[in-house]
Formats: structure tokens, C-alpha cells, sequence
């Protein structure tokens, strides 16, 4: 490699012309000097290096020193375009690194010069990438310079490292100052013969990154602990040839509609780990699709089977988000059956109608125009069919991040927040672009947020569909038997949500299955815990009973989300009760599954002052029971019962429209056997002892210590006035050490009978005597309504 500085006073083949005072240079300067000084090393060797440091270094005339130091950014540019970008537009001129990202407090944006040499040279230059694949890999700085370039040059890749460090607990304790930080790069394969390591096969995947450990300050002895950082590139970028990750993006790319058609085969096909998942078969089409033909340009239609004809289709899960203009009604069915003007679609169904294309599918189900909306028969008839409309389902399309029908979700890309982006070496003078992901997950996003999560309708979509792409808000993921919502293109950049954290304080409860196959596999267990002694006993382990855990947490995650019709909030459940039914079996009442309805009776939820549901605020509960979380206007939460003594004597319930067994319920009545007491015996400030003893299978042992307080159903009312009683429902645990006691609050009404108000919890301790509140409390039957 050569070059002509001679218009510089330099003379590349006479280092003797290299003169620069660098005491006399800026910071800035000098930094570049010392980062000039390694790229000679790595271009030229280290002797022409050193032969040209100690002449730069050596005196000069004031009027040579001057003309040097003018034309230092010059001469840095030419000798170095990896660390000043002069040769690399490509690299530095994407405007979307210059885009805030939406993943962080503050501007987001990243840039290679603000990373160091060391770093830049470490991917943007041949021995750098070389050096990765090297046995000895690439020297980096010590610990200590590492913090030191972090905190003095704001270096995004050093920080990062020195991240790293802290957040992990051997290093942080253990890591050796002045230790080198070696780092390899991890490849599909070994390197290719053309002497570029990742030239285009064994692509790069990540960074391994070797802290060095002192072994006397570590238990285990070690000398080094190593970490890996994901390295990603946009689709685009000429360096994506390179490595494996990607940039967040939901436009259909080759390399996109490459991954996705591979992820749907493999799934059908139970190639490649998806032995779990639902093989290709063709069902029964529904009553209508719209079939958009098997290439560009074909006509659209909506196809009506009256004949059983089987196949495969997509569903589409979308927001409404206000009255459909296009709907199919009585009066435009026949037109649509003939042909269907695409030009008529939203955004959202348009990019929806993209997806089908590209993974070479000709039906989908569009609830907008296969259901005919003016029909009220015809509508209740569909509406009754959505659950195994979608369970039937080759796949489901979720446009996650659609907020209406108009909104589309292909080109609303959200920016992501990469820790650093760094120079790729892709040839003489030619240089890519990629970005650093951190291990940490740091700035993960919620699809909790995305408008498709608030919506009833879509809970038992997504839980009843065999497999499902969703596009959210910052890329597209995939979930089926196999995969959880999990990137389609390697991002490293996983979200997280209620549905795979804390759902119903049961983790992972819903996100972890697909409806089908966690019915049948739990269904030889029973809802109702079998007597064991409580030593050990941990509501989170198998002990629990499985399907008591998952209804939980489907009435956790249900009742939170919003409906903007009424009406629809027990035919929106109905597709998940109804394929729990048939591989469960049991009575649906009210909301519950009788055999564990008293484990599930204490949920909690009280109304907000400004909380809205079904579009209005409410001032009391909805038709239907009041023991029901059903005919509650709000988001609730359950801690199942798991120690009762209470008996259920009978239940009763009235459906609006009998012949929905999973419908709306006017009216019910539970009648049951329990521990009553007034609701005044709560507030004792007393301190109890439970007996530690084979009577922990009965509750009359266990008494509380305190109260944790009251939620009421409507917490703006107050408590009412009237009789007011505490019925013992039973204890929760939360761990070997931590339960409580759950109390009905009940209001007595007229004929005896009483309608809950709210919830008492209270907890239970280890000290005091238990006698004091057993003799408050009788045993007598209660009517519920």
C-alpha cells in the first residue's frame, strides 16, 4: 500500500521528513498521533512504525513544525481513512444513525468517531479482522485503560467493556488492571481461503471478549472470564455480507422474506427443532376468504365456500381502531364475491396482503370483510367461529404496532439503540458499517405498549394460533411451538412483556405455550391442590397445580385489556374457555372453571378514579354476579388459594343467551360453607402463631397477624354502610416464608343474602398466639350474589 503525501513535505520513503513537535499538538491531536502510529504498525510493520514515531517526535524548524501540524488532519486522512471516514461515505452518511433512538431517555445516536482508535482498528483494518480469528486474538487495553478511555474519550466500545465488567459479578470483584482484554470474533465456519476471515461465508456473529482475572481474588480460581457482544449491520449495508446480525427492520427484504419462508417450512415440516409444532395439513376453509390470487396483479375477491373445500389461509390480528368504511355488508357481498378493488384497502390490510406474497400465500381471513357486518345472524355465527377460525389457521399475521386500520406496519420502523458503532473492513479504501449490541439486553422495549396488547379480542388470537409473525413496533418475531417471540433476523435485541415475565405472578405462564398443546399435556392433572405438608411448599414449582396457574394468568392478562364493545367481553374469551374445555372438560361459570373457583374467588381490583373501560368510567359493576371478576370494570389480579376449608354448596347461573354457554351471565348465586367473622376483627393490631404442625392442611390453624389492608371493588365509594363480614377464603403463598390470608369482603344485602365489595389480605407471621381470632370466627353458610 502506498501513498503520496509529498504535496505534505513528507516523503514516505525517507521517515527523516516526519517531524512534529508533539508537545506543542492538542490533545485531539495527539490522540490522532498515537492512533496513526498503530495503523503504520499494522500497515508497514512495527519497525517503520517506531523508525517513524521517534522522528515525529524529533526537533524541527518552527516554520516545517507549523506546516506539519496544519496538514496533520490531512495527512491523518490519507494515511488512515478507517478512523476519519474521509474514504467511507457509505459509512459514515446513513441518516438514520443521526435519528434519535426511541429506546433511550436522551438522544440515542451513535458514531464511529466517537469510539477510539484502538477500537476502529480492531474491525477497520485487514489485521484487525485477522487478528480476530488469530489464536493469540486482538490485543485491546488493559482494565484500567479501558475505564480510563471510557471516562476521558467517551469511547461508546470502551464503555460498553467496562459495562460489562461491572454488571458481572466475577469480573467486577476479580478483573486484573493491568490485565490485556483480548477479543476473537465468533463465526458460523471456519475463515474462508481468500484471506479476509469473514469474506462472505463464515460471517461474523458476535465478539468474545476475554476479561483477565486475577486467580487469587476469584473462588473459582480462574484467569480470565469471557463475554460476548452481538454484532449487527442494516440489511442493506454492504458489510451485512459479513456478519450474521441485523439491524431492527421490518421491510420485506430478500434477506427477510429468505428467513421467514425458511422459519414457516421448518415449522410445518418438523425440521430444525420444531418437532412441537402443528405438521402442514389444509383445513376446512372458513365461510369466507379473501383470495388474492398466486401472483402480482391478481384480481382480489372474496371467495365463499359452501362446499367444505379445504386449505391453507392466514389470519390477520389487527386494531380496528374506529368504523371499517370497506366492511363487507349485505348490500356490497355479492360485488366482493366477484371482485374485490385493492385500491379500497387500508394500509394495514395492503401490508398484510405484502406478507402473504411473500411467503407464497393465496387465502387470508380478514374479520372486516369476511364477516358480514350488517348480518346480525350472520355475525353472531362467525363471532362464534373466531376461535378455531384462528386455531385452524396456517398462520397468523399480528400487526402489533398498528394503532388502526390505516396506520399499515411495515415502514414505521422504530430506531433501536446499538452501544457503539465501529468501521468494517471490506477492502482496499472501502469500509462498512456495524453496531455493537450489548449482552444486557439494557434497553429492551415492551410490547405491552404496542396497541395490539391492549385489546381483548387479540389475547385469545394470539394464545390459539399454531404460529404467528408479528411486526411490533421495532422488528418482526416470530412465535410458534418452538420460538417465543423471537427475532426473525438475529437483532440481539429480545422485548419483554407481562406475557414472559410476570403474568399473574406466575412467570411465563402464557407466553411459554400454545394454547393447544399446554391443554392437553396438562390434562390428567387437577385444578384442586393435593394435601401435602407445607415444609418446602413453593407456589412456583409443579407442586401447583398447572392449569389453576395458567387460568390465573389468563385472567390477569384478559381483564386488562380494553374492548370498545361491551357486549364483546365474553365472546372474546370464548375461543381460549372453549378449547380449554375440550381438553380439560369441567364447568365454566361466571368466568371461572368450578373446580377451581375457589382458588381463583379472592382476585383483586380496584376501580381507578380516571380508569375508563368499554370507552366510560364506571361507577359500579358490570351485569352479572359480584363475586364474578367478569362483571368488574377492571384489570384484576389473583394470588390462587392454595389452603381452604371453605365448601361449596351449590352455584347458579343465569346466561343472557342460553344457548352461548361461554356468554355474557345476568345473574348468579354461590352458596358456600366458609369461616365468617365481622370485618372489624380484621383491624387488630395482635400478633399471631400459626402451629407449625400436620394441621396446616386446615386453615383453622393458621390465623393472621395484622391486616395488609383492604381493596375495595370501588375504592371511591368507601365502605358502605350495613353489616359488613370477612369470609376466610383461604391462604396464598408467595414463598417458603412468605403467605397470607385472603378474606371476602361481604355486605349483607335483603333474604339473607350478600354481594362482595372487595378483598381483605391479610399476613401471617411467626409469632404470637392464633387463639385470639379463632374464636371470632364462625362457621356458617354464606349466599353470595
Amino acid at each position: 500500500m502506498a501513498y503520496d503525501l509529498s504535496n505534505m513535505g513528507i516523503d514516505m520513503n525517507d521517515p527523516s521528513t516526519w517531524h512534529i513537535d508533539v508537545e506543542k499538538l492538542s490533545d485531539a491531536q495527539k490522540d490522532r498521533f498515537a492512533g496513526t502510529k498503530r495503523f503504520l504498525s499494522h500497515h508497514f510493520g512495527k519497525e517503520f512504525a517506531d523508525i517513524a514515531g521517534s522522528s515525529i517526535t524529533g526537533g524541527r524548524t518552527t516554520a516545517k513544525r507549523r506546516k506539519l501540524e496544519g496538514n496533520f488532519a490531512g495527512f491523518h486522512s490519507r494515511i488512515s481513512p478507517v478512523i476519519t471516514g474521509s474514504h467511507a461515505k457509505s459509512f459514515y452518511d446513513d441518516p438514520r444513525d443521526r435519528i434519535p433512538s426511541d429506546l433511550r431517555d436522551q438522544d440515542g445516536s451513535v458514531a464511529a468517531e466517537h469510539c477510539c482508535d484502538r477500537c476502529q482498528l480492531m474491525t477497520g483494518t485487514l489485521e484487525g479482522v485477522r487478528s480476530l480469528v488469530s489464536p493469540e486474538g486482538y490485543q485491546h487495553f488493559t482494565c484500567d485503560q479501558v475505564r480510563k478511555e471510557a471516562d476521558i474519550s467517551g469511547c461508546p466500545c470502551c464503555e460498553l467493556v467496562r459495562r460489562m465488567m461491572a454488571h458481572c459479578a466475577t469480573c467486577c470483584e476479580s478483573a486484573m488492571g493491568n490485565g490485556v482484554i483480548r477479543v476473537w470474533g465468533v463465526s458460523e465456519e471456519d475463515k474462508t481461503a481468500d484471506g479476509h476471515p469473514f469474506r462472505p461465508s463464515p460471517r461474523l456473529e458476535a465478539l468474545k471478549v476475554r476479561m483477565p482475572l486475577d486467580p487469587l481474588r476469584n473462588p473459582e480460581g480462574k484467569s480470565h472470564h469471557d463475554h460476548e457482544i452481538g454484532v449487527i449491520a442494516f440489511q442493506e449495508s454492504p458489510a451485512a455480507s459479513y456478519v450474521v446480525g441485523r439491524r431492527p427492520d421490518k421491510t420485506l427484504t430478500p434477506d427477510l422474506t429468505q428467513q421467514l419462508r425458511k422459519w414457516f417450512d421448518d415449522c410445518q415440516d418438523g425440521h430444525d427443532g420444531h418437532d412441537s409444532c402443528p405438521r402442514r395439513f389444509s383445513p376446512v376453509l372458513p365461510t369466507r376468504v379473501v383470495d388474492i390470487g398466486d401472483h402480482d396483479g391478481s384480481p382480489y375477491h372474496l371467495r365463499i365456500n359452501q362446499s367444505g373445500t379445504r386449505g391453507q389461509y392466514v389470519a390477520l390480528s389487527y386494531c380496528w381502531g374506529g368504523d371499517q368504511p370497506y366492511k363487507t355488508t349485505t348490500s356490497n357481498l355479492d360485488s366482493y364475491a366477484r371482485e374485490i378493488d385493492p385500491a379500497i384497502f387500508p394500509k394495514t390490510l395492503s401490508d398484510a396482503i405484502k406478507v402473504c406474497r411473500a411467503i407464497g400465500m393465496r387465502y387470508i381471513w380478514i374479520d372486516a370483510l369476511c364477516i358480514v357486518q350488517d348480518d346480525q345472524e350472520d355475525k353472531a355465527r362467525e363471532i362464534g367461529q373466531m376461535g378455531k377460525i384462528y386455531k385452524d389457521a396456517t398462520l397468523t399475521i399480528m400487526a402489533a404496532s398498528a394503532k388502526n386500520v390505516y396506520g399499515g406496519f411495515l415502514e414505521d420502523t422504530k430506531m433501536d439503540a446499538p452501544e457503539a458503532k465501529l468501521p468494517f473492513h471490506l477492502g482496499p479504501d472501502s469500509f462498512g458499517a456495524v453496531f455493537l449490541r450489548s449482552p444486557f439486553n439494557e434497553h429492551a422495549y415492551f410490547l405491552d405498549e404496542e396497541p395490539i396488547f391492549k385489546r381483548a379480542w387479540t389475547l385469545q388470537e394470539m394464545l390459539l394460533s399454531a404460529r404467528i409473525i408479528m411486526f411490533d413496533s421495532y422488528q418482526v418475531t416470530l412465535k410458534c411451538g418452538r420460538k417465543r417471540f423471537w427475532p426473525a433476523m438475529p437483532t440481539y435485541l429480545h422485548p419483554e412483556s407481562r406475557l414472559n415475565s410476570v403474568t399473574g405472578n406466575f412467570s411465563r405462564t402464557l407466553e411459554e405455550f400454545h394454547l393447544e398443546a399446554l391443554a392437553k399435556k396438562y390434562r390428567e392433572q387437577s385444578f384442586v391442590l393435593k394435601e401435602h405438608d407445607a415444609a418446602g411448599f413453593d407456589i412456583h414449582t409443579s407442586q401447583f397445580s398447572t392449569q389453576c396457574r395458567v387460568w390465573a394468568a389468563v385472567m390477569a392478562e384478559y381483564s386488562r385489556r380494553d374492548l370498545a364493545v361491551l357486549d364483546d367481553r365474553h365472546p372474546a374469551l370464548a375461543g381460549i374457555t372453549e378449547e380449554l374445555q375440550s381438553a380439560w372438560g369441567g364447568e365454566f361459570v361466571a368466568g371461572f372453571w368450578k373446580d377451581s373457583l375457589l382458588q381463583h374467588l379472592g382476585w383483586v381490583g380496584g376501580v381507578g378514579a380516571d380508569e375508563q373501560y368499554a370507552g366510560k368510567k364506571w361507577e359500579r359493576r358490570l351485569e352479572g354476579p359480584s363475586w364474578s371478576w367478569m362483571s368488574h370494570p377492571s384489570s384484576v389480579s389473583v394470588d390462587p388459594v392454595a389452603i381452604t376449608d371453605v365448601e361449596i354448596l351449590g352455584c347458579e347461573v343465569e346466561l343472557k343467551y342460553p344457548d352461548q354457554p361461554f356468554g355474557p351471565v345476568k345473574w348468579g348465586s354461590l352458596a358456600l360453607e366458609a369461616r365468617t367473622m365481622p370485618l372489624s376483627a380484621l383491624k387488630t393490631k395482635s400478633q399471631f402463631r400459626p402451629n407449625i404442625d400436620p394441621v396446616w392442611k386446615r386453615v383453622s390453624a393458621i390465623l393472621p397477624v395484622g391486616t395488609d389492608g383492604i381493596t375495595l371493588d370501588f375504592p371511591e365509594r368507601g365502605l358502605p354502610e350495613g353489616e359488613l363480614k370477612a369470609m376466610i377464603l383461604g391462604v396464598t403463598f408467595s414463598s417458603n416464608e412468605d403467605f397470607s390470608l385472603v378474606c371476602l369482603v361481604l355486605r349483607r344485602l335483603e333474604c339473607d343474602t350478600y354481594e362482595r365489595i372487595g378483598v381483605a389480605t391479610v399476613n401471617l407471621t411467626f409469632n404470637g398466639d392464633p387463639e385470639a381470632l379463632t374464636n371470632q370466627a364462625k362457621r356458617e353458610v354464606v349466599v353470595i350474589e
